[in-house]
């Protein structure tokens, strides 16, 4: 590993989730959508090795000691009746870590295994808060956490949910050192416990922390993420600021055993549709679990399954700020990774007939997202207003004039590609122009255009 290569999270490919003290997983090499779909040439780990008993009972903490400071240089926080008498907290309970200005602290949840598999962490959770940020998790997880940033760190621990197999939580941490060329200010700011916020309805559990994910450091768009929702469940997407949620697929499917399984298109009646209402930053998805499905004998679909990304909405702009040429040639754009394109005069409408070269590097292609494409007064008929994408070869392309939600338009062939942009009727109602996020990216191996 070395800084700057182009790199994804692996937590997933590794299956350390038990206290033995070895663990062997099989390194395998793997498409990384965050790095142009190309394949990974390595695995990296980072480990420690830490305590799961103190030989002192004085260094072992219970969590639901509220109001104690905790004050030694390292030691083991447990929830109550860890791991065999798992034991619900009223109220909720918490445990401050007093660190010291010359010190930092380092913090591993060893072992999670609460409810809260179909919740939002609200009835059952782990928070850590400091100065800067809090992570929450719920359900059955191990985490290191990042660095911690603060002189006083905060535990939170509530569960309301029973079950016999639940643990319960333990934690280790160890005030060390603080490194010479940390630049973290150590605040000493007051902190404060969270309040989660009211539970009103049953929504897909996500582990959620305030680490910036790696696409947004790399400032392009995420992966491919998904969600399924059975009756009655919820889900929330929150993309990061400055991006917006594109939904790629919206699937309904129908279950031979009418329970609701993991989508599988291969044994499921599944009908995909449009999405139903427009994302910007975020948005909540509900499914009440009574679409009713023509295309499968008009069953009502068991279950609900969504495709998206989150992809920069803010990201320099690419489009030359000049006229038409009066000759009629095209005007080249270059794509180096990604961009923004904006039509002159963006946002009002201008007479215009332009078409533009776009092009990137060779064995790439480019993914299209509409960020605005507001041509027509809401019609979409695109006779007068419209914007082209056309292939080498081709003479029409695919035509668009109305779509003012984030979304995929189009994924080009190759790495070059013709844009026509015409405006013959710069009066439309309430039209504005186009706003398009470009990016590049390496052709997969089996890739259909288009």
């Amino acid at each position: 590993y070395t800084p700057g290569d182009c790199v994804a999270d692996a937590m997933s490919a590794i299956p350390c989730t038990t206290d033995a003290v070895s663990c062997i997983f099989l390194a395998t090499r793997k498409k990384l959508p965050q790095c142009s779909d190309k394949f990974n040439d390595y695995l990296h780990v980072e480990f420690d090795c830490v305590p799961l008993s103190m030989d002192d009972p004085a260094k072992e903490y219970n969590i639901c000691q509220n109001g104690t400071d905790i004050t030694s240089d390292y030691g083991i926080i447990k929830s109550p009746g860890y791991p065999t008498q798992f034991q619900t907290t009223t109220p909720e309970c918490f445990r401050s870590i007093q660190v010291p200005s010359n010190k930092t602290i380092r913090l591993w949840l060893t072992d999670l295994y609460i409810g809260s598999t179909l919740g939002n962490c609200v009835n059952d959770h782990v928070y850590v808060v400091d100065s800067i940020q809090t992570y929450r998790h719920c359900f059955r997880v191990r985490y290191s956490y990042p660095y911690l940033c603060s002189s006083t760190i905060i535990i939170q621990y509530f569960v309301k949910s029973q079950l016999s197999i639940y643990r319960g939580m333990r934690m280790y941490y160890d005030i060390i050192d603080r490194p010479a060329n940390d630049n973290c200010p150590n605040s000493n700011v007051t902190i404060t416990t969270v309040r989660p916020t009211p539970d009103t309805t049953t929504t897909i559990n996500q582990i959620t922390t305030t680490v910036t994910p790696t696409y947004v450091l790399l400032g392009i768009a995420s992966s491919t993420l998904s969600f399924q929702l059975c009756k009655g469940q919820s889900s929330t997407i929150q993309c990061p600021v400055n991006y917006g949620v594109v939904i790629t697929t919206n699937i309904f499917g129908v279950t031979q055993s009418g329970l609701c399984e993991d989508h599988d298109a291969a044994k499921h009646c599944v009908a995909t549709t449009a999405p139903t209402f427009v994302c910007r930053q975020s948005c909540t998805y509900f499914y009440s679990g009574n679409r009713i499905i023509p295309s499968c004998g008009n069953k009502i679909g068991t279950y609900q399954y969504v495709d998206y990304q989150c992809i920069p909405t803010k990201t320099e702009l690419i489009s030359p700020n000049t006229s038409c040429p009066l000759d009629g040639s095209k005007v080249p754009i270059q794509i180096n990774r990604r961009g923004r394109f904006q039509s002159l005069n963006y946002p009002n409408l201008k007479r215009m007939n332009c078409t533009y070269r776009l092009k990137t590097d060779p064995g790439n292609i480019m993914n299209i997202y509409g960020l605005d494409v507001s041509l027509n007064g809401f019609v979409n008929d695109c006779k007068q207003n419209k914007i082209t994408f056309i292939e080498d070869g081709e003479s029409e392309g695919s035509a668009f004039c109305e779509q003012r939600s984030y979304s995929l338009l189009y994924s080009s062939c190759s790495n070059e590609l013709d844009f026509r942009y015409i405006v013959n009727n710069e009066a439309a109602f309430l039209s504005f122009g186009v706003e398009l996020y470009i990016e590049s990216q390496a052709r997969p191996s089996d890739w259909t255009c288009g």
